[in-house]
Formats: C-alpha cells, sequence, structure tokens
C-alpha cells in the first residue's frame, strides 16, 4: 500500500524528458509540449490522497505515427462517479479516501469492474514520476513506549531519478461550477520487491524500463500488467535506496522540506540495559559466594573428620544430642548417692569380720 509520496518540479521534468528520450529513440518526433510541463506546479514533499499531482498520459493528439504525451495536474484518489447539479460531488480531500481507492492493486485489477473498464479504455491508463514514497515499519519497544511506534522510510532511486509508478486515470462532472470537471488519479501497487520485503508486503508498480512505460500507455493489457507486475516485484535495483524520516511527516500538514531528509534513529535503552554493570557485580559476587561457600564446606568437612578422630564421639556430638543423651541416662540410672551407698555397704559388709561356727560354739 502507497499512502504518501514526494513530487518536485525537478523530477517531472526528468520524467518527461525520460519518456521523450524514448519515444524520440523510437524515430517519432517529440511534440514541443514535452520539454515543458506545462502547467503550474510547486514541490510537495509530503504528497498524500486529496493532494493534486502531475502525471503523464497519452494525449488526444497521438496518432498510429506515435504517441503524444501529456502532463496533467489531477487529484490522487480515484473519483470514478460523478455528480450532478441536484447532487454534486463533495469537496476536499475526504472524497478521495472514501472507498481507499488511491491504490489498485494488480492482482486484481481486471477483477474489479471500476479498474477494468479504465485500464481496457484507451487512454487511461498514465505513469506517475515521483521522487519517492512513504513506508512505515513497527519499531522495537524501549524503557519508555511498550512499543516504539511506526517509524516512517523514504523509498527512493539513489542517483536523484524519477521511479515511474503505473496508474489509472479518470474524469467525472463535479455537479458544481466553474469547477465542473473532477481529473482524478489512482496508483497500481504490487508486492514489494526482495529489497523491500522487510518493510512492507506492498509497494507501487514501478517501471523500470521505460520502454515499459510506453507501452503501458499505449496498449495496456492483462498480459503486460501481469508481467509488469512480475518484474518489479521480483527484481532489486541496486539504485532502489531507503532510509529513515523524521515522524514530523505523520501529520498530512507538514509540507517542509525536512520531510524526506535522512535521520539517525536513536532508540531509547530498555530496562535491563540500565544496570549492566550491576548485573556483571552481581554476576562475579554470586559466583565468588558460591566459590567461597564450596572451599568453606569442605574445610568444615575435613575439621569435623579431624575431631573425630582425635576426640570420643560424645565430645563431638552437638550440645543440644548431648543433653538429650544425659536426660535419658539419668532416668535409667538411681541417683549418684545411692550407688555410692550401696557400694560402700558392700565394701563395709565384705571386710567386716566374721565369727565362725567354731568360735562360736566355744564362746557358748
Amino acid at each position: 500500500m502507497c499512502g504518501r509520496a514526494a513530487q518536485s518540479v525537478g523530477v517531472v521534468v526528468a520524467g518527461r524528458h525520460m519518456l521523450q528520450s524514448t519515444e524520440s529513440s523510437n524515430g517519432n518526433e517529440a511534440d514541443s509540449r514535452e520539454t515543458e510541463i506545462g502547467v503550474k506546479f510547486q514541490d510537495d514533499v509530503n504528497l498524500s490522497p486529496g493532494h493534486r499531482a502531475i502525471v503523464f498520459h497519452e494525449g488526444e493528439s497521438s496518432s498510429s505515427m506515435g504517441i503524444v504525451i501529456e502532463a496533467s495536474e489531477m487529484i490522487w484518489g480515484l473519483v470514478p462517479r460523478g455528480g450532478s447539479k441536484v447532487s454534486p460531488l463533495p469537496t476536499g480531500p475526504s472524497q478521495h479516501f472514501a472507498n481507499l481507492m488511491f491504490n489498485a492493486r494488480a492482482d486484481t485489477l481486471y477483477q474489479k469492474r471500476t479498474f477494468r473498464e479504465l485500464a481496457l479504455t484507451p487512454g487511461r491508463t498514465c505513469i506517475w514520476a515521483v521522487d519517492g514514497f512513504y513506508e512505515w515499519k513497527e519499531s522495537d519497544a524501549d524503557a519508555v513506549h511498550r512499543s516504539g511506534g511506526k517509524q516512517p522510510y523514504y523509498v527512493h532511486r539513489s542517483d536523484g531519478l524519477p521511479l515511474l509508478v503505473a496508474g489509472l486515470w479518470t474524469s467525472v462532472n463535479t455537479g458544481r461550477e466553474p469547477d465542473s470537471t473532477l481529473h482524478t488519479f489512482t496508483a497500481i501497487t504490487t508486492d514489494a520487491c526482495p529489497k523491500l520485503q522487510w518493510l512492507h508486503t506492498r509497494m507501487p508498480l514501478i517501471l523500470w524500463d521505460t520502454k515499459d512505460c510506453l507501452s503501458w500507455l499505449r496498449n495496456p493489457s492483462p498480459q503486460l500488467e501481469k508481467k509488469l507486475a512480475h518484474n518489479c516485484s521480483t527484481s532489486s535495483p541496486s539504485i532502489l535506496a531507503y532510509h529513515p524520516v523524521s515522524k514530523k511527516m505523520n501529520k498530512t500538514t507538514h509540507r517542509a522540506s525536512d520531510c524526506s531528509a535522512p535521520i539517525k534513529i536513536e532508540k531509547l535503552p530498555t530496562l535491563q540495559s540500565f544496570f549492566p554493570a550491576s548485573k556483571k557485580v552481581a554476576k562475579q559476587g554470586s559466583a565468588k559466594k558460591t566459590t567461597s561457600s564450596v572451599f568453606a564446606s569442605r574445610a568444615e568437612h575435613e575439621e569435623t573428620n579431624e575431631r573425630s578422630v582425635a576426640c570420643p564421639a560424645s565430645l563431638t556430638a552437638s550440645p543440644v544430642a548431648s543433653a538429650k543423651k544425659r536426660t535419658a541416662q539419668t532416668q535409667a540410672t538411681p541417683p549418684q548417692s545411692t550407688k555410692k551407698t550401696k557400694v560402700l555397704s558392700i565394701k563395709k559388709d565384705f571386710f567386716s569380720p566374721k565369727t565362725s561356727k567354731l568360735q562360736e560354739s566355744t564362746i557358748k
């Protein structure tokens, strides 16, 4: 889809000379009108549907001897049906957006009735010479915006020559006076070429060979249209260039010369990129902590083993385990004083002098 373009007086003159030189090389004399635009026109670096532009089409004085190319001022955005005094056409650019007829798809050109009738009518095909066109691409998110918004890009020829776009045009009655006739046109689009597929799925049907331009103006046909669309979608000339431009041109009211000027995209960093050093230090700290904990565990294990060998098990036991063990021993054995008294009484009985039975009888 192409909804914004740039057209200057210089590129219109260059486009006319390109078509003129091709026609002259075929042995036909160039009409004197081909040396000048013939209409008053100013540069428009932010051209949108509803704005006036210059297009080339076959002149009424063309004959079998050769084609006469005329330049006419028309409004971008096809209006196929006219008005009347009772119901005149509305004024302003809104009518050119109403049915989205500022573009015509090449793959359905001969299927849609409005476009088919124009493509099959002699003299209703046209060539639109532009400096370049604009397309938008969704930007990456940053720390401030979840979505970076759409970034406009300007597509053009690196050698400064015009892009020649195939189109259709018509004239209808407005039903108003004094502007009783309205001339409008549409740009044909096709699948994007490999070089621009990253930017958008569609692109204007650009004719790289001026001979194809004359064929489209003089002898359009479904076979020719299919061939031209295929050539445009599959070729990626080295002269086709693009660059980002200011978002100021998103507004159709911005007509300054900086609309197509290249800019450098400055992306805001993400939240994570605000702390690269901290993350690195944290990783290093965690690595050191892990290493030190490993060495500490090994040292503690070795020290425990050494204590187990050098000391009794009762000394290496934990305080809680030792306390529990002592409580159990206290409950299982009588008090220490009772045990000592019993031992002393046994010793006393053992060592006390005993009287034998013989002594007892003698005494008796």
